[in-house]
């Protein structure tokens, strides 16, 4: 159910920033990528909390923008398939997900040629299946960090991003126990560009 809505919020927001597109010249991705746990938390029940994160994404820059930097807001739908796996590399349980809607801010920066760098923070609600003396399970928030490349596909709108990010699950004190858990990802994406030239990977200002 939470994959569902996880899908519908990404149909609207593509809607949406298509629609922003045709209006205007600001720029615009849209995308999806995949994200693989390279840390996560030892939970007390002796299982790392690794979560393969499915992500579908879309930001605007609505106000500040040129040639070489940007500041953009971005919404990005996660899914994750939770896998409690031992220290040995066992997999004792792989039917647990968390899922969620995370928002927040981007700025990115012209690095080599038509390569574009960036760093983003964001925070949302999300839903954690897992229960673990950790954490407490059901509504919670997440708290995303990281930076990354877009790297263009020549003679086309769109990109390969590469990226690595931290990400914090915990539920603000509103229930016990707060612990929070953590994993360290190593993502890649691709996105399109609806509203920029596919010859200089640049908006069409």
């Amino acid at each position: 159910m939470n994959y569902l809505k996880s899908i519908c919020t990404v149909c609207l927001l593509s809607l949406s920033t298509i629609l922003c597109a045709q209006r205007g010249d600001k720029p615009i991705w849209i995308g999806a990528g995949y994200s693989y746990p390279i840390y996560a938390e030892l939970l007390p029940e002796n299982v790392e909390y690794k979560a393969h994160l499915t992500r579908l994404y879309a930001s605007y820059a609505p106000f500040y923008h040129n040639f070489w930097r940007r500041l953009s807001f971005y919404a990005e739908p996660q899914f994750a398939q939770v896998r409690l796996t031992a220290p040995d590399g066992e997999i004792s349980q792989g039917n647990e997900t968390d899922a969620g809607l995370n928002l927040g801010v981007r700025f990115d920066w012209l690095t080599l040629e038509q390569v574009w760098g960036y760093v983003f923070i964001g925070a949302g609600p999300h839903y954690m299946s897992t229960e673990t003396a950790l954490q407490a399970d059901g509504f919670i928030f997440s708290d995303n960090i990281g930076a990354g490349f877009f790297i263009p596909i020549p003679n086309t709108k769109l990109d390969v991003g590469i990226e690595g990010r931290f990400r914090h699950l915990s539920n603000a004190g509103l229930d016990r126990p707060n612990g929070g858990v953590d994993n360290v990802f190593l993502g890649i994406g691709v996105f399109y560009k609806p509203n920029w030239n596919s010859g200089c990977h640049c908006p069409k200002f």
